[in-house]
């Protein structure tokens, strides 16, 4: 049997495969894509397809790991902006929103697939695609719960668990997200009141003098 293809080259296909899958899944769902769509996406033969992946679900939790991969990258940037100036933790919890809403926008794809029910259904019975969903929504509720328990040891936001309050504040953003990934409604219209409504939400009121 000869050697799997490795380098550059391989690893340059196999990114080609992800690409036109991801696209293929967003658009068309998991189901209703078939690995030969996949293939003639990509201009190559079917047998290139199942020689980097065995089957569809092979293709997605690879997918899966790589929209974790884009996340967390995402995060870190967000994150370098709060090292040039100090800001209270209710203004941390609005730059949360906002960044959820432009990563959306930018990065669509990434929010058809997780909006979708077939990862979900996967995740019943394949332990790898629970693991990688957990992670993906932990990561964006845990900006949140971050942010909160800055603004709580600070006084700038209300008391509660931050836990539960940053599950509240995700399932808020990633429906308006949701509405706006089914072209429901313009996800852009509704930006300025999930801020103000979310500050109204959140902030403490100072004690009077």
């Amino acid at each position: 049997m000869p050697k799997k293809a490795t380098g550059p080259r391989a690893a340059s296909k196999r990114d080609d495969i992800l690409k036109a899958a991801t696209a293929l899944f967003a658009a068309k769902g998991f189901r209703d894509t078939t690995m030969g769509e996949v293939a003639a996406r990509v201009g190559a033969a079917g047998s290139t397809v199942f020689y980097h992946f065995k089957t569809k679900e092979d293709i997605f939790l690879a997918i899966l790991e790589r929209v974790e991969e884009e996340i967390r990258q995402a995060l870190h940037e967000h994150e370098l902006q709060f090292c040039k100036r100090p800001v209270t933790g209710i203004e941390r919890v609005l730059a949360v929103v906002d960044f959820l809403l432009r990563l959306a926008g930018s990065r669509a794809e990434i929010f058809l697939i997780l909006h979708h029910r077939f990862p979900y259904e996967l995740a019943v019975a394949n332990p790898t695609c629970r693991q990688r969903l957990e992670q993906i929504h932990t990561l964006f509720t845990g900006l949140f719960e971050e942010a909160v328990r800055l603004g709580q040891a600070e006084g700038s936001v209300i008391p509660g668990d931050p836990r539960r309050i940053a599950m509240v504040l995700f399932a808020l953003v990633d429906g308006i997200i949701k509405v706006h990934t089914f072209h429901l409604y313009e996800a852009g219209a509704l930006y300025y009141e999930a801020l103000a409504l979310t500050r109204r939400m959140l902030e403490k009121e100072p004690h009077p003098p």
